[in-house]
């Protein structure tokens, strides 16, 4: 993770919200762990919430902040919202339909009539070119581990297992992850009620196609 340019992707986001003629900027951000993006954002829009399923990611995020344990399947806010938004395909951990339907759906509730929810989403080209290095191992300050990637091609899963050994005593997680098919994410804005305005590939404003590796949706209420 410490390879990833959070201050770059940040004015990647500035830029897309640009894009969009809204009255106002409240922002909600969806799947944000420990908030790594959120101080290059929050000076911008300081009306801003972050929000993760993880109560202990959020507690290691900048106090100052305003965080929210939340599901983003199950969302409890009440106001509404400009921007809501997702970033690094955290939406590729709803495994099955019905749950990323529920996601879009939760979100189109909360958003303003003219605002947009936007996420990055990877797609199976990106699984397929990078599987070889995520088989890996290494030590960060003294802590071992050890990665390993596999793809499967017929259920579309992704699957990446940790083993982080912490003097000796080994500490073991396995995060799954649906690889949707591109023309999948319009069918399920469609049936949540929303539309799909762009689609971009990812840290670009080209159009994104079945052959992307990572693709941008931005979608809006109909």
């Amino acid at each position: 993770m410490r390879e990833i340019d959070y201050s770059s992707w940040a004015d990647y986001l500035v830029d897309l919200i640009d894009l969009y003629p809204l009255k106002s900027h409240r922002l909600l951000e969806l799947g944000a762990g420990n908030c790594s993006i959120s101080k290059y954002l929050v000076e911008r829009y300081p009306d801003y919430i972050v929000s993760d399923l993880s109560y202990a990611m959020l507690l290691a995020a900048n106090p100052k902040l305003r965080r929210v344990t939340a599901d983003m399947t199950k969302l409890p806010f009440k106001k509404e919202f400009d921007v809501i938004f997702s970033i690094f395909d955290s939406v590729n951990y709803l495994i099955n339909d019905e749950a990323f339907i529920s996601f879009l759906s939760e979100a189109g509730k909360i958003l303003n009539d003219d605002g947009v929810l936007t996420f990055d989403v990877s797609l199976e080209k990106n699984s397929k070119k990078y599987i070889k290095q995520l088989n890996r191992n290494g030590s960060v300050n003294g802590i071992k581990y050890f990665q390993k990637s596999d793809y499967d091609k017929k259920t579309r899963i992704h699957t990446n297992t940790f083993n982080i050994n912490i003097d000796g005593v080994v500490f073991s997680e396995t995060h799954h992850q649906k690889i949707y098919l591109f023309e999948e994410y319009f069918l399920f804005a469609e049936e949540a009620g929303l539309r799909v305005i762009d689609c971009f590939d990812c840290f670009t404003f080209d159009d994104a196609n079945s052959r992307t590796e990572r693709a941008q949706f931005v979608l809006g209420k109909i």
